[in-house]
């Protein structure tokens, strides 16, 4: 409206002015007339100076009050029973908020009863493909509709397998595993301490966590987040770390001199519940360990050539997984001569 008035105006010169005064002082006024007459023109022209500056910054503020938004809603995908929340920024003054949808197959738009800059909503089957968008009206009745983003429904990520509780010994080293289906998974693991009511995080972000058993750890809670490149997440089921005592040998096997042809048996005793042995065997020149089929507390061997200089070894493992190791025996075959008495 001003820029409109001042327009209409703005053609007038100064110039014009002294031109009209100057005929009509010739033309139509005494002397006395003609000096008011320039006192009139003066008036005027000064007049026209300040109003000239005045709407220049009328037009200018004008302008300066319009709503701008300077970020807009984004769109989003979002699993079933996953909050939503989109946002709108704006500059202006005394700004208010009107978000609208369009569902599908639908040309208008309707309102929510939303009022602030953000829209939150609980994703459903009934929001997929709705789009939103807000329209932002300052104190002036200026406004200004924003971009609209789309509400899209997406499968979520979906835990296949959960962790297991442990019970570990002191100083074994346990693993908790989850497995998922999704796109651009990624994994939070946290922790409830005992007492505690929150959640801490641990720093692993990979679908296991593995941790060496201590008074630490024992009592925890432990659960994995699961979230997909889209932000949706799923939670496993929670799981109890416990501090076990392990099986405990409470006699050693003992090594062997045998001469060839006689049988030898060694044996382990040990303590614990639902105890399982495996015997293994690390042949001379080599750093690995082979297993026996033997699964009992002892094994029984015919002496030969095979057997000389083998270490022996037995693992006793306990029913919560937890296990010991024995101490290494030596077999070594000795001559027949050297195993007979001597004459006395």
């Amino acid at each position: 409206m001003i820029k409109q008035w001042y327009n209409s105006i703005s053609s007038i010169k100064i110039i014009d002015f002294f031109r009209i005064g100057d005929w009509y002082m010739r033309n139509k006024l005494n002397k006395r007339g003609k000096l008011q007459c320039i006192c009139v023109i003066c008036c005027m022209v000064i007049a026209f100076l300040v109003s000239e500056t005045n709407v220049n910054a009328a037009i200018s503020l004008q302008a300066s009050a319009q709503v701008v938004i300077t970020k807009q809603p984004e769109s989003v995908n979002a699993a079933t029973g996953k909050q939503f929340t989109l946002k709108v920024e704006a500059e202006g003054t005394n700004l208010k908020y009107k978000w609208q949808a369009q569902k599908n197959d639908s040309g208008a738009w309707t309102d929510f009863r939303d009022t602030t800059p953000s829209l939150t909503r609980t994703m459903s089957s009934i929001y997929d493909g709705w789009k939103i968008r807000c329209i932002v009206t300052d104190e002036n009745g200026n406004s200004i509709t924003s971009e609209a983003a789309t509400v899209k429904l997406t499968a979520g990520p979906e835990i296949t397998k959960q962790p297991q509780s442990v019970n570990a010994a002191n100083g074994r080293q346990f693993t908790l595993k989850v497995e998922a289906e999704g796109t651009g998974l990624k994994y939070k693991w946290q922790a409830q301490k005992p007492g505690e009511s929150s959640w801490a995080d641990f720093r692993d972000t990979t679908a296991s966590l593995t941790r060496t058993m201590s008074s630490t750890y024992n009592g925890w809670e432990i659960r994995c987040i699961v979230t997909d490149g889209n932000g949706n997440n799923v939670t496993s089921n929670v799981v109890t770390v416990k501090l076990v005592s392990g099986p405990s040998i409470t006699k050693q096997p003992q090594s062997v001199n045998a001469a060839n042809g006689r049988q030898f048996t060694l044996k382990v005793e040990a303590e614990g519940t639902g105890l399982k042995y495996k015997w293994q065997a690390q042949k001379p020149g080599e750093s690995s360990w082979a297993d026996f089929r033997d699964t009992t507390a002892s094994l029984t061997r015919t002496m030969s050539s095979t057997y000389n200089g083998w270490k022996i070894r037995c693992v006793v493992t306990d029913g919560n997984g937890n296990n010991v190791i024995s101490d290494v025996i030596t077999v070594i075959m000795i001559n027949n001569e050297d195993w007979e008495l001597p004459i006395m």
